[in-house]
């Protein structure tokens, strides 16, 4: 039985279209199916560190007047691929430069990547950047920053502001009376959200201001490693956990720490949800697919993106030191939809 369209009903059709696109329809059947996969990419070090130099010697920190700009935020997106609902970029922030304080609907986390003695600050408290760091900024708090050290700091930048733009709830203020005022003492919302803290109760579905240093963090991965604590599909991982409730990172986003022991290759397996990895320690690769394979040869400070849904898994090429990954990821979106699925090799 023939399938093919005459030319009058054709006509018909294309007159049915036209009328579509004068009101605002689309019929199910205009769809032109699903959107291409995503794929897996690297930002090698050795490559954007001289170009961030670059961005830092063409372009001030400032008011946004020409020449200069807000924040020198560079964004690391996958080439015709965009962001998705998480962003991950460097920040760098150069000797004496302090970038006006604002707030806005999304919420940032920054991960130390070199520099020390450089702060941020997060609804008048002063929080510190050194390498490794993972510093929590709720949405809506109060942030500016400051290198008062004589060497350049670059952090990671991360935000769900694809979500955020995606729902069209893209809200931002500037702080108009000059520099935030301090009068919190350093270290006072690790010291505020321990186990045993006053009763006030949280207004925002996202965690307080908080900091998790990095010696508390190596520490940490190592008790779980000397504990036995052992995923054969990721190796020693942890969770960077909200301090008040125990959840996910962030409402949107899950930031996590994993160990590779020296020479471990784990397990195959795949998820829904995109996964940004920065490289923190060591060397090794990350084979993305099966057949074929893509190899994704990583070393200290690089950047790689895992795209959702495949099959992935890392080693660790040095057969004497442990490599140790810093991650971003957004399943707690897809497990707040019920939409996170894993499949195991």
């Amino acid at each position: 039985m023939s399938t093919s369209i005459s030319k009058l009903d054709q006509q018909k059709l294309d007159a049915v279209h036209k009328e579509f696109e004068r009101l605002g329809l689309r019929g199910y059947w205009q769809n032109r199916g699903e959107a291409p996969p995503l794929e897996p990419y690297i930002w090698r070090w050795a490559d954007i560190h001289p170009v961030l130099m670059q961005a830092a010697d063409a372009v001030a920190i400032g008011d946004g007047r020409e020449g200069t700009t807000f924040r020198r935020n560079i964004g690391a997106s996958v080439p015709g691929q965009g962001l998705g609902s998480v962003s991950m970029g460097y920040q760098v922030v150069m000797p004496g430069e302090k970038a006006p304080v604002h707030h806005h609907t999304a919420t940032a986390l920054r991960f130390g990547v070199i520099g020390r003695g450089t702060y941020t600050t997060a609804n008048e408290e002063r929080m510190m950047l050194e390498p490794g760091a993972l510093l929590v900024q709720p949405n809506w708090a109060w942030h500016g920053h400051a290198n008062l050290t004589d060497e350049p700091t670059i952090w990671l930048d991360i935000l769900n502001v694809g979500l955020v733009n995606f729902l069209r709830a893209q809200f931002r203020e500037e702080w108009a009376e000059g520099d935030q005022p301090i009068t919190k003492p350093d270290g006072f919302s690790v010291q505020r959200y321990q186990a045993l803290r006053p009763p006030t109760p949280l207004d925002n579905p996202d965690p307080p201001a908080f900091s998790y240093g990095w010696d508390e963090t190596i520490a940490a991965l190592e008790a779980a490693d000397d504990g036995g604590e052992d995923d054969p599909y990721d190796g020693v991982l942890l969770d960077y956990t909200n301090p008040v409730t125990g959840g996910p990172t962030c409402v949107s986003i899950l930031a996590q720490i994993q160990m590779l022991r020296p020479g471990e290759e784990t397990r195959a397996h795949r998820h829904t949800g995109s996964t940004r990895h920065h490289v923190v320690r060591g060397k090794g690769v990350t084979t993305v697919d099966k057949d074929p394979a893509i190899e994704l040869a990583w070393s200290e400070k690089d950047l790689f993106y895992v795209p959702p849904w495949r099959w992935h898994q890392h080693r660790n090429e040095s057969s004497t030191d442990p490599a140790i990954l810093f991650s971003v990821n957004d399943y707690p979106l897809l497990k707040s939809l019920g939409m996170y699925r894993e499949e195991l090799g």
